[in-house]
C-alpha cells in the first residue's frame, strides 16, 4: 500500500483495522499486567506471612471491594488508549512521504504524541469516573 496515497488524509480507512488490532493487543497486555500484579501481590504477602487466606479469597476480596467505577475504568481506559495510540502510530507512519530517513525523523513525534495522548486519556477518564 503506497503511503503517499494517504498522506493528505488525517485519518484514513486503512488506519481503522490496524487501530482495532492495536486496541486488542493493549487489552491483552492489560489483562496480563493485572494478573501478574495480583499474583505477585499475593505471593509477596504470603512470603511475608501477613496473610492467612487462599488465592480464591484474595481475588474475590479484591473484586468485592471494587465498585462500578473501577470496573468501568479499566476496560474504558484500555480500549480508548489502545485505539488512540495505534491510530496515532498509523497516521504518523502513513503521513510520511519520501525516504526512510523521513520516517525515522517522524518516529519521535509519533511516540511523543502517543505518550501524551495516553496520559491525557488516562487523566480525563480518571477525573470523569
Amino acid at each position: 500500500m503506497p503511503s503517499d496515497r494517504f498522506a493528505g488524509a488525517a485519518i484514513s480507512f486503512p488506519d481503522c483495522p490496524a487501530s482495532g488490532g492495536g486496541c486488542g493487543v493493549h487489552v491483552s497486555l492489560t489483562i496480563v499486567f493485572i494478573a501478574v500484579a495480583l499474583g505477585s501481590g499475593f505471593m509477596a504477602d504470603n512470603t511475608l506471612g501477613s496473610m492467612d487466606f487462599t488465592l480464591y479469597d484474595f481475588v474475590f476480596g479484591i473484586l468485592a471491594e471494587m465498585g462500578l467505577a473501577e470496573f468501568a475504568t479499566i476496560p474504558l481506559k484500555t480500549f480508548s488508549i489502545g485505539f488512540v495510540v495505534a491510530l496515532i502510530a498509523c497516521t504518523t507512519g502513513l503521513s510520511v512521504s519520501g525516504s526512510r530517513s523521513d520516517l525515522l525523523a517522524a518516529l519521535p513525534r509519533g511516540i511523543t504524541k502517543s505518550v501524551l495522548a495516553a496520559l491525557l486519556i488516562s487523566s480525563a477518564l480518571t477525573l470523569l469516573l
